[in-house]
């Protein structure tokens, strides 16, 4: 490694401006968020818009962004089974098929 070298020259130094935190002003924003969400899939909304309308109605930035997450992986892996079962069920003839 190599090592520093000190100087005297000035650091200039900026101001970290943060986001006021605020709390989500809704009864249970995790379900809220979901059952909005649900409600809304038609839209068919952008990540961005539908939290920024999910933050208008009262919840959380934090909040919003995380629960639309884990919304749309849920969704994803929802469509994706009921694929691998339509798929399952194209190869089996009817869907009816018992094995032996």
């Amino acid at each position: 490694m190599k090592p520093i070298e000190m100087t005297n020259e000035p650091i200039e130094v900026h101001e970290v401006v943060s986001r006021e935190r605020r709390k989500s002003t809704v009864e249970n924003p995790c379900a809220f968020t979901h059952e909005y969400l649900r409600k809304q899939a038609r839209r068919r909304l952008s990540r961005n818009e539908a939290i920024k309308e999910l933050m208008e109605l009262g919840v959380n930035e934090s909040t919003a962004r995380t629960q639309y997450q884990r919304w749309f992986k849920a969704r994803k892996n929802k469509a994706e089974a009921r694929k691998a079962q339509r798929a399952l069920r194209s190869h089996s003839g009817n869907g009816n098929s018992v094995a032996a």
